[in-house]
């Protein structure tokens, strides 16, 4: 633990194990194409084995990505004492010589990302199941924004850094761009390769301003993204409908437009989701000073 603690400030009392590059390899059948579950702007993420049977998930940052040790310091810093069902769990680390690599919990069901892109398996996903999942992430949400010891701001929300375990339960996953605000403070910083996806504040492309609103924002997005069955890049990549969200507001009175339509919704559910529509496009309003906070957000999900 001295290593990492040295380097990277980590806590002793944070209880995360101190992993060997050649455990890691053995875990993994030395980082094996065939144990590759996921791809993004830090690396590659392996699943793995220890010789107790747990399987986990292990994030390799490779040398030319553009998350470098400082996204790797802050994810380690950030996550090490969060402790929520709807956060996904460090459970240690391996830092040796080139080697940075955050050891995780392993989600056997992979991201929301992967589910709304396969019918196969969102045809599965009822209201009731989906309303879940969009309460578990703002309920993580809330977490970071309030409970924890600051003010955390996750700068990355969208689908697939949204995971789910093996009863579909939601974890939100991949800190290093996550920052840590006072409590009603904005701070300009750079902003990151990522941002031009469709999950992105507006004010934060244009400006550099982040707030817990930029998560607000995002959020929005991945609720009409579970609504209406879809990813935010299929509604960007077609010139005739728009943005999600522009979309969303010309047919919010229209729910079968927007609607998945293997949700095979009933009436009650039907009421429901016009109900997390309206709280979607409220999220995603601009200027950000019209969006509400977490908290309220959370306190609108309850209510339905």
């Amino acid at each position: 633990m001295e290593e990492l603690a040295n380097l990277f400030g980590v806590e002793k009392e944070a209880g995360l194990s101190n992993f060997s590059f050649p455990q890691i390899m053995a875990a993994t059948d030395n980082l094996s194409w065939r144990n590759m579950v996921g791809h993004g702007g830090f690396g590659y993420t392996y699943k793995g084995k220890l010789p107790n049977g747990l399987d986990i998930a292990v994030k390799r940052h490779e040398i030319s990505s553009f998350q470098g040790p400082a996204e790797f310091r802050a994810e380690i810093e950030l996550i090490q004492n969060l402790r929520h069902k709807n956060i996904i769990r460090l459970l240690g680390y391996c830092v040796q010589q080139e080697e940075k690599i955050p050891v995780y919990e392993y989600m056997t069901n992979k991201s929301l990302a992967c589910i709304i892109a396969d019918e196969s398996k969102r045809k599965f996903l009822n209201w009731s199941k989906r309303l879940k999942m969009i309460k578990g992430i703002a309920d993580g949400l809330l977490y970071l924004h309030v409970h924890s010891q600051m003010c955390i701001v996750h700068k990355d929300i969208k689908a697939s850094n949204i995971l789910l375990d093996h009863e579909m339960n939601t974890k939100i996953s991949d800190f290093g761009l996550a920052r840590k605000l006072a409590p009603n403070v904005t701070v300009v910083i750079m902003i990151p390769f990522s941002s031009a996806s469709g999950y992105a504040d507006p004010e934060y492309v244009a400006t550099g301003i982040i707030s817990d609103k930029t998560d607000v924002y995002s959020f929005g997005i991945v609720l009409l993204e579970i609504i209406a069955g879809k990813l935010s890049r299929f509604y960007i990549q077609s010139a005739s409908l728009g943005s999600l969200p522009d979309y969303a507001r010309r047919h919010r009175k229209k729910l079968h437009k927007l609607m998945d339509p293997l949700l095979g919704a009933k009436k009650n559910d039907r009421a429901q989701i016009m109900q997390c529509v309206k709280i979607a496009l409220m999220c995603v309003r601009h200027p950000v000073e019209d969006r509400p906070t977490m908290p309220e957000v959370v306190a609108m999900l309850c209510s339905i």
